[in-house]
């Protein structure tokens, strides 16, 4: 299953979306205050190279593999719990953008982290 976002959500936005071992690609902005939450267990997640995490949007992510080509900017918050043989990939984060992932058990195996540009107070934290 594939889920394709090509549209921005922004304002106070809310999406959930559910695809367990499937793939969700994000397109567009994810802006304002919006909120998007993607439990794609086992699965794939990407934000495509035209996508954004802006504003105070708040995106929340259970997935094997996270591939941010787009950028994460202003107070965007990105919060990600990895799968068993979890990978993160960022390229582009800045002004106060932060990047917080966690692995969903305590014995997986360590990920697989590129963070890319990270710059102008962006954070990428891991817990």
């Amino acid at each position: 299953e594939e889920i394709v976002i090509t549209g921005d959500l922004n304002g106070e936005a809310v999406v959930q979306l559910h695809a367990p071992g499937g793939k969700v690609t994000v397109g567009g902005t994810v802006g304002g205050v919006s909120k998007l939450s993607v439990a794609a267990p086992d699965g794939e997640v990407t934000v495509g190279a035209g996508g954004r995490l802006t504003g105070s949007a708040v995106t929340t992510v259970t997935a094997k593999r996270l591939d941010v080509a787009g950028k994460l900017l202003g107070a965007a918050r990105l919060n990600v719990t990895f799968t068993t043989g979890g990978s993160l990939r960022l390229t582009f984060a800045d002004e106060g953008a932060v990047v917080t992932y966690r692995r969903s058990a305590a014995a997986d195996p360590p990920l697989v982290v590129e963070k890319g540009t990270v710059r102008g107070g962006a954070k990428v934290i891991t817990e």
